[in-house]
């Protein structure tokens, strides 16, 4: 019996749109998915002097897999070598000039520009975030509230 009783539970579960198992259906309750931010790790900060021209960016070509390769050569470019250290960092620099617009001002060091776009792009994650608790917060205004 196990094997029926099993089997029953697992179409149960796949058949449902919402994925209610046969005692969720019985009692009436919803499986509410509550996601964490990930921490963030290590973010470079902004250039004062790109911070301007950083806000004027035009991110959606930069893919995560991308930033998440500037930002470990940002954080490691210490340990690696010269003359390597130099051409991976052109190289993501071309890259990333290659995905976004407007193109670096004149004059600025590979590391500054890398810096400034993933600053950036950090910031205005930050303020997607924000936006979302605060939208959340006005559905559910009691979901960051401790249980009584």
């Amino acid at each position: 019996m196990p094997l029926v009783t099993w089997l029953v539970s697992l179409t149960t579960m796949v058949a449902n749109p919402y994925g209610k198992r046969l005692g969720d259906l019985a009692a009436g309750t919803i499986v509410i998915h509550e996601r964490t931010p990930a921490a963030w790790g290590w973010v470079p900060g902004m250039p004062a002097h790109l911070e301007a021209w950083a806000r004027l960016l035009d991110l959606t070509g930069l893919d995560d897999e991308l930033a998440l390769a500037v930002r470990h050569f940002l954080a490691r470019n210490r340990q690696i070598s010269e003359p390597t250290r130099s051409r991976l960092g052109y190289a993501l620099a071309a890259e990333v000039a290659a995905r976004t617009t407007p193109p670096p001002p004149p004059n600025v060091p590979g590391w500054a520009y890398l810096a400034a776009v993933l600053a950036e792009r950090h910031r205005r994650a930050a303020l997607r975030l924000a936006a979302v608790r605060v939208a959340a917060a006005t559905v559910w205004p009691n979901l960051g509230a401790p249980s009584k």
